[in-house]
């Protein structure tokens, strides 16, 4: 195990020399970039350094409006919440829920005084908080590998004291609808929240790489070596990324 703060690109040829599989949760940009040279060397890096930055709350924000996944703020009915766009503060409650969008416009106000220039404005959607986490070698499959045995784990429960697993119509909605993005983020190993609607739909509020699986630790284990196992057998073919299907997340 390497800290992120000992991770350095002095330190890169020494540990290119060392492993073939990188099980990476730093989201420094230094190691990012440290990773993403590793992985040019062909080094498997889960998640891949492109995928961790497309989770930052900017680039995600952005793509959960453009694939309808949330509302435009023109819509909410229901109230903002101003989050930092790189997801910053969040551990010290930098998610504040606003009622109107002036005082979403004064909270920016507020970020930018703490030194947190760039943030992002949603609309509050009502419904019941689901908690999701998936591990999947979507992202990485090639052309001609065996997929009659995919790696598609997801676990999911509701946010409150009771923990419930949801009906198995809504898991599959939310299974799909979360998988689907995960591919567009280039995320193999994930987890989020999602909003389910009084009306039945589902909507991903937030993806992030490397959730602490808590609730399914045990069988997300057992998930990721498989995806080990995998990414072990097709060797340089399976460092095909989704990024190089899709554009780069702007």
């Amino acid at each position: 195990m390497i800290d992120e703060d000992e991770v350095s690109e002095k330190h890169l040829p020494h540990t290119l020399s060392s492993f073939t599989h990188v099980l990476s949760m730093a989201r420094g940009d230094g190691c990012l970039t440290v990773s993403a040279q590793w992985q040019a060397q062909g080094v498997n890096v889960i998640n891949a350094p492109e995928a961790v930055k497309n989770c930052q709350r900017g680039k995600l924000n952005a793509l959960l409006l453009a694939e309808g996944m949330i509302p435009p703020c023109h819509t909410a009915k229901h109230g903002f919440w101003v989050k930092p766009a790189d997801g910053r503060g969040l551990h010290a409650g930098g998610a504040i829920y606003c009622r109107s969008m002036t005082e979403a416009m004064a909270m920016q106000r507020h970020f930018v005084d703490k030194g947190m220039d760039d943030t992002v404005v949603t609309a509050h959607i009502e419904g019941e908080i689901v908690k999701f986490y998936g591990v999947t070698d979507m992202p990485c499959r090639v052309s001609g590998a065996d997929e009659s045995h995919p790696i598609d784990f997801f676990h999911t429960y509701t946010a409150d004291k009771q923990a419930r697993s949801l009906p198995s119509r809504l898991h599959g909605t939310l299974q799909s609808t979360a998988m689907r993005l995960a591919h567009r983020l280039s995320l193999s190993v994930f987890g989020g929240d999602a909003v389910i609607q009084d009306n039945g739909q589902v909507a991903i509020i937030d993806i992030n790489d490397w959730p602490s699986f808590s609730p399914c630790v045990a069988e997300a284990a057992v998930a990721i070596m498989s995806l080990l196992k995998v990414r072990e057998s097709f060797g340089d073919r399976h460092t095909h990324y989704a990024s190089t299907t899709y554009p780069p997340l702007v």
